[in-house]
């Protein structure tokens, strides 16, 4: 899992392709220190410079932004608020662990894992019905019931037919607010094997999860409600936070909170395939529900 603990920002000084003196900027990142995360920055800055030099074009295309010549490929940079460690017996030489729950920038608690797969699927958009059929489901409740029904039929039907025709895969199925999640239970999982991508194919996961699977090499799934749907605003601000920033997002933090107390992230519907949960699974699935509220009769955020 392409996640670390420490980020500071770093700076290289050169010559903008206007010939003025310039500063530019990138975040660096590491497991051990800031003192290495902000190396890291100053290199990737220096890196980020000698580009824009090489292509001026590019330089112009940021808009002389100065402050976050930031296009190179980043992991996520979030707030690590818990581990989980990983059951790996002395012999074993991975040290990484099993689950990490992280803050995401907009504020809410993220579920990034390295072997239980989550498959994110959202509702397709209705197909245009024509005028005829504007008109009936402004007139018929029934007929407006039904057609808004059409996006999650179509999703599980396609979920019961992929488990009717791989019966060896057992996985959790859950509503969400946009769609639906699948959470796998009876496998372990490579984010980018070949396996973990027909399945994301076959099942139609969103794209933009499944682009954010291979890059940061995790699966993840998001805990708490988006702040924006339970009537919060974003964070004050974006980590790392220090001094007055800390003092500013712990009082959001409190607010968003007592907020989320309402709402359920997820909704258990069913479950598919073998019934039995890989033992080293059975406590990510069990943090995943207790903090989704996915078993609690609440609203969807």
């Amino acid at each position: 899992m392409r996640i670390y603990p420490y980020w500071e920002k770093g700076s290289f000084k050169g010559v903008d392709p206007a010939g003025q003196p310039a500063e530019f900027t990138a975040w660096g990142w590491s497991d051990e220190s800031d003192k290495q995360a902000k190396a890291f920055g100053d290199a990737r800055a220096k890196k980020i410079f000698l580009a824009i030099a090489a292509d001026p074009g590019r330089y112009e295309k940021a808009n002389r932004r100065r402050d976050e010549y930031d296009y190179l490929d980043t992991p996520p940079r979030e707030e690590i608020v818990s581990s989980l460690p990983a059951n790996t017996d002395a012999e074993s030489a991975d040290t990484q662990p099993a689950a990490i729950v992280t803050r995401v920038r907009y504020g809410a608690l993220v579920l990034n894992v390295s072997s239980l797969l989550f498959v994110d699927i959202d509702l397709p958009e209705l197909p245009p019905n024509g005028i005829g059929g504007a008109i009936r489901t402004i007139v018929s409740p029934a007929y407006r019931k039904k057609r808004l029904a059409e996006p999650y039929d179509q999703v599980t039907n396609r979920v019961r037919d992929w488990a009717s025709q791989n019966p060896g895969y057992g996985f959790r199925f859950y509503q969400t607010r946009a769609g639906y999640r699948l959470l796998f239970t009876s496998h372990h999982f490579d984010p980018l094997s070949n396996e973990t991508a027909s399945i994301f194919e076959q099942l139609g996961a969103d794209p933009l999860y499944r682009r954010l699977t291979r890059k940061q090499e995790s699966f993840r799934a998001r805990l708490t409600p988006k702040p924006w749907r339970i009537g919060q605003r974003r964070p004050p601000n974006s980590f790392p936070r220090r001094g007055e920033q800390s003092e500013a997002f712990q009082s959001w933090l409190a607010r968003y909170d007592a907020a989320c107390q309402d709402y359920a992230t997820c909704s258990y519907i069913d479950r598919f395939g073998p019934e039995t949960i890989i033992p080293q699974l059975q406590e990510l699935v069990d943090l995943h529900d207790r903090h989704c509220k996915a078993t609690e009769d609440l609203p969807l955020a």
